[in-house]
């Protein structure tokens, strides 16, 4: 398979969650939110990428990544992206965010441990914001998830 041609040229993106929450550290706030709904059978949703950094746009099938600092990163599937007007009430104090797609996430899709991730994925050891995933580092993980599924 051509890396070009990867996985019907979906794209993978990134974000990290904070380990603690707090002012400074809204992801990890947020995220605690989704996944509270999620377990309530709620659709869940997340910030897309800056858009003025971004060439590419997130499209419906597409990969997104939630990175755990040194405990595990999980995927799900992009099913939907709604304009920025759609963002969600509690995201209000998420200064410098308001222009983004809001992008509606499949229920878990796969955990990766962390050793595994950094090892057989070639993962990011560090990852600082909401960004897409070169397509080089995008292969594997990308041909596993559609290989599993």
């Amino acid at each position: 398979m051509a890396e070009e041609n990867h996985a019907n040229n979906s794209n993978l993106f990134i974000t990290p969650i904070a380990k603690i929450d707090g002012e400074k550290y809204k992801s990890n706030r947020d995220y605690k939110l989704q996944m509270k709904n999620m377990e309530k059978g709620l659709s869940l949703y997340w910030d897309g990428p800056e858009p003025k950094i971004f060439k590419t746009k997130i499209n419906v099938g597409d990969y997104f990544i939630f990175w755990h600092y040194k405990n595990c990163v999980k995927i799900h599937k992009i099913l939907n992206v709604f304009d920025p007007e759609y963002r969600l009430s509690s995201w209000t104090d998420n200064v410098g965010h308001s222009d983004r797609k809001v992008i509606e996430l499949s229920s878990q899709f796969e955990t990766i441990l962390w050793d595994d991730y950094i090892e057989n994925f070639n993962g990011h050891k560090r990852c600082m914001g909401t960004k897409k995933v070169s397509e080089k580092k995008s292969k594997k993980i990308i041909d596993f998830l559609t290989q599993e599924y």
